[in-house]
């Protein structure tokens, strides 16, 4: 089935902890998936984004998603579907693999009991005037 129910479910669970950027790396083959998604190939990585990883005959390509609130970047299916499973963390949809024409019912359990959108934040240092 590939990676972009796994990657559309970080999205959706990023919110709840508090991310706003996120970082991934990705096969070849999954690079199309995280740009659906919003993420840009983060060219200043590797020979322009890609590398070998985790091992030398295999390649990873290094993406970041600049805006994991809005999603203004992703295609316009995948943001509404993102958008939606934040309003319903608890869901069943059938959804369409990218790869083959099947469809398979996923269960969406996306609710992180206890989370706390501030916990990961950084404070910011005040500037002292001089």
């Amino acid at each position: 089935m590939g990676s972009l129910f796994p990657s559309v479910a970080a999205v959706v669970i990023a919110e709840q902890i508090g991310l706003t950027t996120m970082f991934s790396l990705c096969s070849p083959a999954t690079v199309r998936f995280n740009q659906w998604i919003g993420s840009n190939i983060l060219k200043t990585v590797g020979n322009e984004g890609t590398f070998y990883y985790p091992k030398l005959d295999l390649l990873a390509t290094a993406v970041f998603l600049p805006d994991a609130v809005t999603l203004n970047n992703a295609h316009p299916k995948e943001r509404e579907k993102m958008l939606k499973l934040r309003q319903n963390l608890k869901s069943v949809s059938m959804e369409r693999s990218p790869f083959k024409n099947v469809s398979v019912k996923v269960h969406y359990d996306l609710e992180i009991p206890g989370a706390n959108p501030l916990e990961f934040k950084i404070p910011l240092k005040e500037k002292v005037a001089r």
